[in-house]
C-alpha cells in the first residue's frame, strides 16, 4: 500500500540520520502514523531499542497499533503495542509502541 509520505520518507530519514529535528504536518491520511514509525525501526542508530508513538486519544492508540500490527504481520503485544490509561498491550518482543 503506498501513502502520501512514501516519498518524503528518504528526506525524513536522511535528516533523522544526521541528528536533525523533523516535524511533521501532513493532512489525516497521509501516513504520518502508519508509514514513518516502521521506518524509523529499521535505522541503524535506532538499533533494538523501542519506538514510541505518541497519540492523543486512547481509540487512536489502540487503532493505531492494531494497524501497524497488521501491516508488519504480527499481533498487538508482540512486535507492536500500546499503552493507555487504564490498558496495555506489550510484551517482551515489543519494539513500537
Amino acid at each position: 500500500m503506498s501513502l502520501p509520505i512514501d516519498i518524503h520518507l528518504p528526506a525524513i530519514m536522511d535528516a533523522l540520520d544526521q541528528a536533525r529535528p523533523v516535524v511533521l504536518k501532513a493532512p489525516p491520511g497521509a501516513g504520518k502514523t502508519t508509514g514513518v514509525p516502521p521506518t524509523l525501526m529499521g535505522r541503524p542508530w535506532v538499533g533494538d531499542r523501542e519506538v514510541w508513538l505518541i497519540q492523543p486519544r486512547r481509540l487512536a492508540a489502540r487503532s493505531a497499533a492494531m494497524r501497524l500490527a497488521y501491516q508488519m504481520s504480527t499481533t498487538v503485544g508482540g512486535t507492536v503495542g500500546y499503552q493507555v490509561r487504564f490498558d496495555r498491550r506489550i510484551g517482551k518482543s515489543t519494539r513500537l509502541i
